[in-house]
């Protein structure tokens, strides 16, 4: 017996790994790409040399339903669950503007 699970995303919970208080967001969907992102977070500070910030995103799935294969009538599970994201080193740099004389 083969069986189709469908099952949609109804949370994300990012964690962007810097430990400030709104390093983590919770949205309703994945957001748009760049250049129209609509989640993003503007970190304070490089990170420690030597310790990359671990930002990551845990998803909450809902509105789950299953089917055998060949039948017509989908079933609806009435539970959720999460699939906690794996974190990712990502260093961050500071870049700083210098202004300087062009016969330099």
């Amino acid at each position: 017996m083969q069986v189709e699970i469908w099952a949609t995303p109804t949370a994300l919970e990012w964690d962007f790994g810097d430990g400030r208080p709104d390093s983590k967001v919770t949205t309703p969907d994945g957001g748009a790409p760049y250049p129209n992102q609509t989640i993003a977070h503007k970190y304070a500070s490089a990170s420690p040399k030597g310790q990359p910030f671990r930002p990551k995103v845990d998803v909450t799935g809902g509105d789950i339903q299953w089917q055998v294969v060949g039948q017509n009538q989908r079933q609806d599970v009435a539970t959720t669950f999460t699939l906690n994201g794996a974190d990712a080193p990502l260093t961050v740099l500071e870049l700083w503007d210098v202004l300087s004389n062009s016969d330099d």
